[in-house]
Formats: structure tokens, C-alpha cells, sequence
């Protein structure tokens, strides 16, 4: 994933998770979402009251979504590149087709 892929969905990230905060700060969330809204005020905090607190505890969130991101792309990284088997087999199949015409 490039790095403003990364950027971009972390922001996209840091606003779902401040959306659901406030959505359960005003009572309007589902109870099994309860329990996933209070592990997003313990990682970025609660409601914000005013424009200042509102950017502060965005960009925590922010930057939670960044960790994450890039733990998901290291996750994934092995499964990203082709084993020694299946480069064998494009080979086979680049010669043949180069082979044939």
C-alpha cells in the first residue's frame, strides 16, 4: 500500500471512529456496539466539547489508524511476493508462450 493510500484511510479511519464516539455519547448506538465505542474513548477519548479538543482527539485517532494500517501491511507483506514454486511455473508457461509464437 503506497503512503497516501495509508494517509487516506486513516483519516477515513480517525472520522468512522470519532463519528461512532459521538454517536455513543448521544445514546444513539446499538449495545453491541457499546463495548467497541469504549475501547475507541480509551484509545482517542471522549466526546469533544469544543473545535480545539475536536482536532486533538482526532488526530489521536488518527494516528491509532496509522499503527494499525501499517501493522495489517506487515501482516501481509509474506503473502505479497510469489514462492519459488510458482515463479517455476511462470517461467514454464513465458517459455512456452514465447514458443509457440
Amino acid at each position: 500500500m503506497s503512503k497516501i493510500n495509508r494517509i487516506i484511510n486513516s483519516a477515513i479511519g480517525a472520522t468512522m471512529d470519532r463519528h461512532i464516539i459521538n454517536k455513543a455519547a448521544k445514546g444513539k448506538l446499538s449495545k453491541d456496539n457499546i463495548s467497541y465505542s469504549r475501547i475507541l474513548i480509551d484509545i482517542s477519548g471522549p466526546k469533544a466539547n469544543n473545535l480545539k479538543d475536536s482536532f486533538v482527539r482526532w488526530k489521536k485517532a488518527y494516528d491509532s489508524n496509522v499503527e494499525r494500517n501499517k501493522l495489517i501491511e506487515d501482516l501481509n507483506a509474506p503473502f505479497q511476493h510469489d514462492s519459488k514454486t510458482v515463479k517455476l511455473i511462470k517461467n514454464i508457461v513465458k517459455n512456452i508462450k514465447t514458443r509457440l509464437g
